[in-house]
Formats: structure tokens, sequence, C-alpha cells
């Protein structure tokens, strides 16, 4: 099955959980234990290699992959493997308002990422600005991520 049938003459402006920046990023792969939608703040899941949406560990953001087939589109499922952003510029749809130059923070509960409550990802902010529902850049600066901490 073709994993693409028709071609835009230009690509869109962004696509959430995309990178912004073809340099300068870094992503593990995980192991997906729930459905993850792209561009969500991922934890570390119950598996060592496992990741699930929100939660309290967190270990990045779910990067889109355009080759994934599902029914439902735009996330992973149970089971495929992530690629788990720690660092560079993603297009994310954002929860609620943000500002640029100021800090990303998460909802724990629901990935979601924003500015108006929840955990803060160290070392992060918001490259560009948008209104709730809206494409903005983040930057992820922290590379490598700690857990022993």
């Amino acid at each position: 099955m073709a994993l693409q049938t028709t071609y835009s003459r230009r690509q869109p402006i962004g696509q959430n959980g995309a990178p912004a920046q073809m340099t300068g990023w870094d992503a593990d792969t995980r192991i997906a234990e729930e459905t993850i939608p792209f561009g969500l703040a991922v934890s570390k899941g119950v598996a060592d290699d496992g990741v699930t949406k929100g939660g309290a560990l967190y270990v990045g953001i779910a990067v889109r992959d355009v080759t994934i087939d599902h029914d439902t589109a735009d996330q992973y499922e149970e089971g495929d493997n992530v690629p788990v952003a720690q660092k560079g510029d993603f297009w994310i749809t954002v929860e609620d308002a943000v500002v640029a130059q100021t800090a990303v923070l998460f909802n724990a509960s629901t990935g979601q990422l924003g500015s108006g409550g929840g955990t803060t990802i160290a070392g992060a902010y918001w490259v560009t600005s948008a209104d709730a529902g809206g494409l903005a850049i983040v930057r992820l600066a922290t590379g490598a991520v700690d857990l022993t901490t």
C-alpha cells in the first residue's frame, strides 16, 4: 500500500509534532504503552523503554511520523515505536494561548502543551506565540533527559 498518493506543490506551514527545523534536534525511540497523539508530552511508562502521554516522569515530546498508517490518523497506538524528542524546535498545537519567550508547561493528565498551568519543562520555551488550539513552535533546549535525579 502506498504511503502517499497525492503530492502538494508546497509543504504545509506546520503540523502538530513535526520538526520546525531540520537541524539541531534529537529523539530517542520508545514504545507506546497507550494511544499517544503526535505533539504531546510523554513520560516514562511501566517498561524501561515505555512511554505514556502526560505523566510524572517527563521524557520528551512525541514526534510526528508521516509513515504511520492507522485507522485514526496523527497518533501512535499501543506497541508502536515512538520517536521522543528531547532537543530541537517542534510545531505544537497548544492547549491554551502561549507567548513567545515564555516557559512551556504540560498537562500531566493529557500531555498537551501550553502556558496556563501544569508541569514546567526545564529548559524549554515558546519560540512563537499562538492562540488556544493554534500552532506554535516550542524549543526543547535541554538535550538528553536524566531520570536519575
